[in-house]
């Protein structure tokens, strides 16, 4: 019994190192439009005030020629970063859906 409670252990904890790696491009692409964003705030290309929240899509950051492409290996994605601001700051939330990853919201 507990040789194969060990080994669904490991078979899953396999499987989430897998997934993660899996993920890993998708992360990349969520972090290039987070800074992408910061560049938009930062330039003042993009106000955002207090208490408000403004979507950034990824056509935009594709036609301004900031993104060049929203494909992850083979899959094809669409997105945005929300960027919302506060007395203590900027915040930046981005998310994507794809053919096989969507960004996970809370």
């Amino acid at each position: 019994m507990t040789i194969s409670a060990f080994s669904i252990f490991f078979a899953l904890l396999f499987i989430g190192k897998s997934i993660e790696k899996n993920n890993a491009d998708y992360r990349a692409l969520e972090n290039d439009m987070v800074e992408i964003a910061q560049t938009y705030v930062d330039s003042n290309k993009l106000t955002v005030s207090i208490g408000d929240m403004v979507e950034l899509k990824a056509s935009k950051m594709m036609e301004d020629k900031l993104l060049n492409s929203m494909n992850v290996k083979d899959d094809t994605c669409d997105g945005y970063v929300n960027i919302s601001r506060s007395y203590s700051g900027y915040k930046y939330d981005p998310y994507i859906k794809c053919n096989y990853y969507e960004t996970y919201q809370d």
